[in-house]
């Protein structure tokens, strides 16, 4: 099991610098407490341009441990202490947590193109027997898979799949050679019987 926490902000206008700076310098220091977690910026969607820090754990009592101790850690206090004295974005996404349901993560691949499913959870598992398919056809692109489900959120009904490439270019090649694929469109019909496509986008991972 591997469990996520997601925060996204936006930069405030003229403080792109600055806002990932702080970012950065924010995910080291997690670092420094025991915890694997990255930043990445949304090149293409609803939110470009945004910036999200993302934690990774192995199970939710890891999860939760570790965020306790590293929010009372007195040198991330000072860092957090320090970012709201000089504010440099606007939180548009708040914290909130998923459970990864498929694939395995791998740090390799710096761009990720997220597909985001609105579904009945009764049809969780009828729509996760198709994630193989669509990974096994990926491989041909060396392409990484993976999906999530939310624990926490709004949207309690929903499903995320992630497209994983090593370069900027061969997400384009993906598209190309999966994504119009008479292959892929089938499974993409197969699964608007059990939702419907909310949003996609594509981050790129520093």
């Amino acid at each position: 099991m591997t469990i996520c926490t997601v925060t996204t902000v936006m930069p405030h206008q003229g403080k792109y610098s600055l806002c990932l700076q702080n970012m950065l310098e924010n995910s080291e220091y997690w670092k420094s407490l025991g915890n694997d977690c990255s930043v990445n910026k949304e090149l293409f969607g609803a939110t470009a341009g945004s910036l999200s820090w993302v934690s990774m754990y192995e199970n939710f009592s890891d999860a939760t441990a570790k965020i306790e101790s590293g929010w009372e850690d007195p040198g991330f206090k000072k860092i957090i202490r320090r970012i709201q004295t000089n504010p440099a974005s606007d939180i548009i996404l708040p914290m909130n947590m998923l459970r990864k349901v498929y694939g395995e993560l791998d740090d390799s691949y710096k761009f990720t193109l997220f597909r985001l499913y609105n579904m009945k959870r009764n049809k969780l598992s009828e729509a996760l027997e198709m994630i193989p398919q669509v990974a096994k056809m990926g491989e041909k692109m060396n392409v990484n898979v993976t999906a999530w489900v939310p624990v926490t959120g709004e949207n309690m009904s929903r499903v995320m799949v992630g497209y994983g490439s090593k370069t900027f270019k061969e997400v384009g090649q993906s598209f190309d050679s999966i994504g119009m694929s008479d292959e892929f469109q089938k499974i993409v019909s197969k699964a608007a019987d059990l939702g419907h496509l909310e949003s996609a986008w594509i981050v790129g991972w520093y």
